[in-house]
């Protein structure tokens, strides 16, 4: 597979976009485009979603402003961008009509796949567990990183090479 695998969340995406305009297409017996209304409350969904993500983590984006564009990083976030898409789906069902009925069979049914294949990415994902390694502490002491007390860790790893690291660390 390689090559053409995708992450779960834009396939799960792509799944339900297809779903929902076959829905639309099929309830209004092929009379009515839903194509563009689809499409736009998707793609204002998704810009909203991004903007609100990287205004969110503004400090990680301002060393390199084309870093914004590249969402392969998958930040959106999941509100803002549902409440853009849902502002410009109320837009299209209070303008047209004609465009109510298939328009919101093809949003429950596109709605509907999202969240299944959602919910079984989600619970079909296997639990990650910590491997048995033990890491030197600062004292010299090796210590072992997953703690049998079932409590959570806390692992903070710093580059030698860092300018702060260097200022702090006696042995670097």
């Amino acid at each position: 597979m390689g090559l053409f695998t995708l992450p779960i969340a834009p396939l799960t995406l792509v799944c339900s976009i297809a779903v929902s305009l076959i829905a639309g297409w099929l309830y209004s017996r092929r009379r009515i485009s839903l194509d563009n209304p689809i499409f736009n409350s998707v793609v204002a969904g998704l810009v909203v979603a991004r903007i609100s993500f990287v205004l969110h983590y503004l400090p990680a984006y301002r060393n390199n402003l084309l870093t914004i564009l590249d969402f392969r990083d998958q930040g959106f976030d999941l509100i803002p961008g549902m409440v853009a898409g849902g502002c410009v789906i109320t837009w299209y069902l209070f303008r047209c009509r004609s465009l109510r009925k298939p328009f919101v069979a093809a949003i429950v049914a596109g709605t509907t796949v999202w969240s299944a294949a959602s919910a079984v990415a989600n619970f079909s994902k296997q639990p990650q567990s910590v491997p048995a390694v033990s890491l030197v502490d600062v004292d010299g002491i090796r210590e072992p990183l997953a703690q049998i007390d079932g409590r959570p860790t806390v692992l903070n790893l710093w580059a030698t090479w860092c300018p702060p690291v260097e200022r702090r660390c006696p042995y670097c």
